[in-house]
């Protein structure tokens, strides 16, 4: 395995990546053949009676996308003054299309996310066309006596701290010099797009210059990206939401555009800040090309050659090793500054529930409320345990099948059909002939027992691509076998976030605050390779960080957090990143919060019926006190697929 691999399979196994409507990827052409590649692409409807259900009936239209259709996705999507309602569900067919419509109405989500290929047709937003997303009616979006783009300009060590919040920090200065003066930070219209393309969020973008340095205030600046989605109340809140993406490496821009409807009930009231952290998005992003065709056969040694002709190529106009995670924080209140809020909200995924805690720990005074998806605690170096919290959350899977009635009379104990197929491919690769998932074209890959750990890691993540995998194992272990679900699942997955995530960034995160600190003394060598993971984790990032420098790492880093600042935190109980226990780790460090586990979720519940609720309660009260989370017991997840056409009736 190669580079990519390392960074896609593994690190972002390890650390995790905001999933929330950031992939649709699934089954497309489940049981077609290649001939089928001249087939037309057609945009296909909801199921009957799917059409039916109103957009103000959420529980209707949820129930109606769980159960109907195949393998697209169709979606109405009504964009207003406040908010979105999607609606419909799962459909049939290979693509599907939604439409944008202008309304008052609110946005809510509904319907089951199917994992299948999204197509989203041009959307006719006020009068304006708009190609390919999801545009927001800018009337309700932007502020009066909008300003001017500019770039504001703050050295990362003038940046206002008080007391003890700058104690233990690599910069090591209290003192402020400097300091942007509230508005400093200019902004002007903008569009956010999500990776997949297929989603645009209308904000305000402006950049703010930074040392990419802290020690070296005069030397050299990067810019960072900052987008604002003002509130839709004109009596907004003076506390706004700043959101975190995971990876490490993932922009905050992007992310936030494949997830806007589940923050809207917040944003009613309170300004949405993203910033791309240094490294990632258009933040001096800090990534490799790297060739596929090598994917999955390379050697620990070749992992290295890798990695130094990135880092070569990377250090001819960045210093990578002041990308972590202690310097991020201080950019993150160097926006604040310069945007002039006194106190921030955060919500951070996966890495990003890292960032946000280091960000309590040096600057609490600033911090009003938290929320933590998926959440790292900071005493934990994570990776040496991510094939195994892989392996259990497959097994959950896979048994929750094996013990529903409906799932186990299609495809008896789903766990026979896996270890079968790992060892089959472990012995020999299979030479898969398939229609390419998003052109169509005919196309060949050499599937091993790599991409099948590629497919199991991701569609662990969510409980929409979960319910796919024993009719996708069935299928591959059948007589005759069926590789395209697998294969054209893989190829989606890859493409969709290939480009997502920031890979020399990522480097210098986890060889400055995770691996140097493995205690592999403790490591079962023998119990990983009975993983579908394996090995390949500790073997590919310790090839990569024995060439790739260390960045400044507070003292305090991987200190338990002493906090009284109020936390939720939200757990999926079959994460295979970040298992609920490891929230439980960090909830002890917050003398006021909550956790909340969604029972047969996986990674990050954004997606998840009624959690947008529960947020939006949680920072419009401030607090834990009282926060009714009744709603999110009743969450199920999506029933297992019995066939191509979705979860028996």
């Amino acid at each position: 395995m190669n580079l990519r691999t390392v960074s896609l399979l593994v690190v972002m196994g390890a650390l995790g990546i905001g999933t929330a409507g950031a992939v649709a990827a699934g089954i497309e052409r489940a049981e077609t053949s290649a001939s089928a590649s001249t087939e037309t692409i057609e945009r296909d409807s909801a199921k009957k009676g799917c059409e039916a259900q109103s957009a103000a009936s959420r529980p209707a239209a949820r129930a109606c996308g769980a159960g109907a259709g195949t393998t697209g996705v169709s979606i109405a999507v009504v964009v207003g003054a406040s908010g979105i309602e999607r609606t419909g569900g799962v459909a049939d067919g290979t693509k599907s299309a939604s439409a944008a419509v202008v309304d008052a109405t609110g946005i809510e989500r509904t319907g089951a996310a199917a994992a299948a290929s999204l197509a989203l047709d041009s959307a006719k937003v006020g009068g304006v066309t708009r190609t390919a997303g999801v545009a927001i009616d800018s009337g309700a979006n932007t502020q009066a006596g909008g300003a001017m783009r500019g770039t504001a300009v703050v050295g990362a060590t003038d940046i206002e701290r008080g007391g003890a919040s700058a104690a233990g920090s690599v910069m090591g200065r209290a003192g402020v010099t400097g300091i942007a003066p509230a508005g400093a930070l200019e902004l002007t219209a903008c569009e956010l797009e999500d990776p997949s393309k297929v989603a645009i969020v209308l904000a305000e973008c402006g950049e703010l210059s930074v040392a990419e340095n802290p020690a070296e205030p005069s030397g050299r600046h990067i810019t960072l990206r900052v987008a604002r989605v003002p509130a839709i109340n004109r009596r907004k809140q003076p506390d706004p939401l700043f959101v975190l993406a995971g990876g490490p490496g993932m922009a905050a821009t992007s992310f936030y555009a494949s997830a806007a409807y589940s923050f809207e009930r917040i944003h009613r009231d309170r300004d949405i800040v993203l910033v791309d952290q240094r490294g990632t998005g258009k933040s001096n992003f800090l990534n490799c090309a790297v060739d596929d065709d090598d994917l999955y056969h390379a050697t620990p040694a070749q992992i290295t050659a890798d990695a130094q002709k990135c880092l070569t190529t990377l250090q001819k106009t960045s210093h990578v090793e002041f990308y972590t995670t202690s310097v991020a924080v201080r950019d993150l209140d160097a926006v604040r500054i310069a945007l002039g809020y006194q106190r921030i909200n955060l919500y951070g995924v996966s890495y990003g529930t890292r960032v946000t805690q280091h960000y309590v720990r040096r600057f609490p005074e600033h911090t009003r409320s938290v929320i933590l998806d998926g959440v790292v605690p900071p005493q934990l170096a994570l990776g040496t345990a991510t094939a195994l919290n892989a392996e259990h959350t497959l097994t959950d899977i896979l048994g929750r099948c094996a013990h529903d009635a409906e799932c186990s009379k299609h495809f008896g104990d789903p766990a026979v059909a896996y270890h079968r197929l790992r060892d089959s491919l472990q012995a020999h690769s299979v030479s898969v002939n398939l229609p390419d998932p998003t052109s169509g074209e005919p196309s060949n890959l050499e599937f091993t027992s790599y991409h099948l750990a590629s497919v199991l890691r991701l569609a662990s993540y969510t409980a929409e691509q979960a319910a796919l995998l024993p009719l996708m194992l069935h299928g591959a272990t059948g007589a005759p076998a069926n590789f395209i679900p697998l294969a054209s699942q893989f190829l989606m997955v890859n493409r969709s976030y290939g480009d997502a995530v920031a890979n020399g960034m990522h480097n210098s995160v986890v060889c400055t605050e995770d691996v140097p600190f493995w205690d592999l003394s403790k490591v079962n060598r023998a119990e990983l390779e009975r993983t579908y993971l394996g090995t390949a984790q500790l073997d590919g990032l310790q090839a990569i960080c024995s060439i790739w420098p260390r960045g400044p790492i507070d003292p305090d880093f991987h200190a338990e957090l002493r906090s009284d600042v109020p936390a939720l935190l939200l757990s999926g109980g079959d994460d295979p990143v970040t298992p609920p226990a490891d929230a439980e780790q960090a909830k002890r460090g917050f003398s006021h919060s909550m956790h909340v586990v969604l029972a047969g979720f996986g990674h990050g519940q954004l997606a998840a019926p009624c959690v947008d609720r529960v947020m939006g309660n949680f920072v419009a009260k401030g607090s834990v006190e009282g926060l009714d989370v009744s709603c999110v017991k009743k969450d199920v997840p999506m029933p297992f697929f019995t066939t191509v056409g979705g979860p028996s009736p």
